[in-house]
């Protein structure tokens, strides 16, 4: 005990004396002085509107190529629904006994 005492006192002052930081992400942005070349070209294009999107802005690209996508989207929506029913449904049978083998 008397070791584990040298590790958590100073421990406990560290935690102590860090400042509090509340809503951190809402702290304004202020750029880097000296930043690397690619930092700042990134910059240039994401200060004057762009984004990191490649294709086409906010639409989604799997959906350009019209009734083929919407299909493989059905199938794995499809795929997912059963899955879940089946992870949830084994839940509900081991929370409430049903479907034992006596």
């Amino acid at each position: 005990m008397a070791a584990l005492r040298g590790v958590i006192r100073p421990a406990a002052a560290a935690v102590r004396v860090m400042p509090k930081r509340f809503m951190g992400a809402a702290e304004p942005f202020e750029p880097a002085k000296a930043a690397p070349a690619n930092i700042v070209k990134a910059r240039e294009v994401l200060c004057a509107g762009g984004t990191w999107n490649g294709a086409g802005g906010a639409g989604p690209t799997w959906l350009k190529d019209g009734m083929g996508d919407q299909v493989v989207g059905g199938i794995a929506l499809g795929a997912f629904l059963w899955g879940m029913t089946g992870f949830f449904g084994g839940l509900y049978k081991m929370g409430y006994g049903v479907g034992k083998l006596d």
